[in-house]
This record gives C-alpha cells, sequence and structure tokens, in this order.
C-alpha cells in the first residue's frame, strides 16, 4: 500500500471509531431520524485517494437519497412534461442545499461554481425562534436526464458530506418552453 493510501485508511477507521462511540456528529442531523441528509449520509463512506492528501478526503456516494432515485427523477421529468415543459429543450436542473450559517453557504456556492454550477447569493430564512438558515441553489441547464442529474447529485452529496452543517435538501427541475 502506498502512503496516501494507508493515511487515508487510518483515518477512515479513526472516523469510524469515533463516529460508533458518539464523539463525532453532524450538527444538521435531527433525532427524527428521517431526514433527507441523514439517509444521504448515512450511505457516504470515505475514500482513500492516490494524490496527496486534501484539506478532506474524498467521499464515495454509494446510495441516494430518494429525492434523486430513477422513479423519483422519472416521475418528476414526466409531472415537468406534463406541465408543459418541453423535455428537448435544456433545463435548469437544481440542487438547493440548506446551510446553518452565511459562512457554509459561501463555502458552498464557491465550491459549486468551481465545479461547473451557477450558484447565485443565498436565500436566507428566519425560522422558528430566530434562527436564520442558509439555502443555497446550485444549478446546470442541460438537457433533463436522470442519469445526469444523479451524478451531479453525488457530486453535491460529496461535499455536503465533507461540510459540516450543510445539508443537501432536495433536487428541482424548471418547467420550460411553454
Amino acid at each position: 500500500m502506498k502512503k496516501p493510501q494507508i493515511l487515508a485508511s487510518l483515518a477512515l477507521v479513526a472516523l469510524i471509531i469515533l463516529v460508533a462511540i458518539g464523539l463525532i456528529r453532524r450538527p444538521a442531523e435531527t433525532s427524527a431520524g428521517d431526514s433527507h441528509a441523514e439517509k444521504a449520509v448515512a450511505a457516504v463512506t470515505l475514500a482513500p485517494t492516490e494524490a496527496p492528501q486534501e484539506e478532506k478526503p474524498a467521499v464515495v456516494v454509494e446510495t441516494l437519497p430518494d429525492f434523486l432515485t430513477d422513479d423519483f427523477l422519472s416521475a418528476s421529468l414526466a409531472a415537468l412534461k406534463q406541465n408543459g415543459s418541453d423535455l428537448a429543450l435544456p433545463m435548469p436542473s437544481k440542487h438547493l442545499v440548506r446551510c446553518e450559517t452565511s459562512a457554509i453557504a459561501d463555502r458552498m456556492i464557491a465550491w459549486g461554481r468551481a465545479n461547473g454550477f451557477e450558484a447565485a447569493e443565498p436565500t436566507v430564512f428566519l425560522g422558528h425562534g430566530g434562527v436564520e438558515f442558509f439555502d443555497v441553489e446550485l444549478r446546470r441547464t442541460e438537457v433533463p436526464d436522470p442519469a445526469r442529474i444523479q451524478q451531479q447529485g453525488r457530486q453535491v452529496l460529496g461535499e455536503v458530506a465533507r461540510t459540516e452543517g450543510a445539508e443537501y435538501a432536495t433536487w428541482v427541475g424548471e418547467i420550460v418552453g411553454r
């Protein structure tokens, strides 16, 4: 085994132990146990890399959340078509990420732009008890294709898994051409 692989493997083992004994927990998790973020984070594993270690290890997304499954995307695209969208035209494909702070939102925007997504400034919401949260819309405009949408979703899920305080909320398509 090469040195970067050994280091990545050791880091993975340490992370698994810390999660197992409860010393590491994502702040975005809920106690209900059924949020999209929890399902997505449960499906993400750390992967060793051949290159020198970056700031954080790369991730491999094994299982997609419900809103990125073939059935959901096919039904969503069918509904868009039924409501007048021309699926032969490029359509904004939006991946929505909810962030706990403006700094996390800024990081997700910078990551998105560096990885080929368009990203506007975050939408700020005031929740119960005066808690602010920041929604980031990462989008690409292309002819809609479930496999491409899933590939983009895997990219977003990977970065969300590396970013404490971020949750991949959902994917949204937009009606075009009517």
